[in-house]
């Protein structure tokens, strides 16, 4: 089966605790952004849903399974590796995601073959089970909706990031527990090879808004923490 592969996520999720100060010290250029040429780039509204086992067997595998669908268009299956979990050395410059577009309209039960593709993929010292045999038990867990603010961002050293400035609402298909959170995520667009200067980036933010506070990479993760899905 041909798997569509992305390259490796490099990127960092923040609590945002003033969104007014952030896009204050963006607009007018303070302190590190005084060193990037920024612009805006698109606003988005964003709905993940994602899937696992009742028991979070790829959460505990470090694979998460999502749709996505930006700004009412087609749904695209996303099926990642956590870049917070650890990988065998020479496994971590291989792609760490697959995705397949679907019609908005068509079932995630039509794709289990791409699913479980991709998870092998992902982990291709095994996964200790028969995998086609988990990947029919999957069931949403999760929603995220997201209304997106994105800034495109580049210095003089070859940096190029997006920015994004997020209104997000995690629920959980447990019960009715909803909760609100704005966010900040950066991701670096540029070559792996400015992935210091990223670092650096994220570090300097960190210390210029002290406001913001570091989130999981992974919106399952976030939900465990805010809405307690997982046991």
């Amino acid at each position: 089966m041909d798997l569509i592969s992305k390259q490796n996520y490099i990127g960092t999720k923040f609590l945002l605790q003033d969104v007014p100060a952030l896009k204050s010290n963006l607009f007018s250029k303070k302190g590190i952004f005084k060193s990037y040429v920024s612009s805006f780039y698109a606003k988005d509204s964003i709905i993940k849903t994602y899937f696992d086992t009742n028991d979070s067997f790829f959460f505990s595998k470090g694979i998460s399974i999502n749709t996505t669908r930006t700004n009412n268009k087609d749904v695209v299956i996303v099926v990642r590796y956590s870049s917070s979990t650890p990988r065998i050395a020479f496994l971590n410059n291989i792609p760490d995601t697959f995705t397949k577009t679907i019609d908005r309209k068509d079932s995630i039960e039509n794709y289990f073959d791409f699913i479980t593709a991709a998870a092998e993929e992902l982990r291709p010292s095994g996964l200790g089970v028969n995998i086609k045999e988990i990947t029919p038990n999957i069931k949403p867990q999760v929603t995220v909706m997201k209304k997106r603010e994105r800034y495109r961002l580049l210095n003089n050293e070859g940096l190029k990031l997006i920015l994004s400035i997020d209104e997000s609402e995690y629920s959980t298909y447990y019960n009715s527990s909803k909760q609100k959170l704005n966010m900040c995520e950066t991701i670096l667009i540029s070559d792996r090879n400015t992935s210091r200067l990223f670092y650096n980036f994220e570090h300097d933010l960190a210390m210029q808004v002290p406001s913001i506070i570091k989130l999981a990479e992974n919106d399952l993760a976030i939900a465990q923490t805010y809405l307690g899905t997982r046991k």
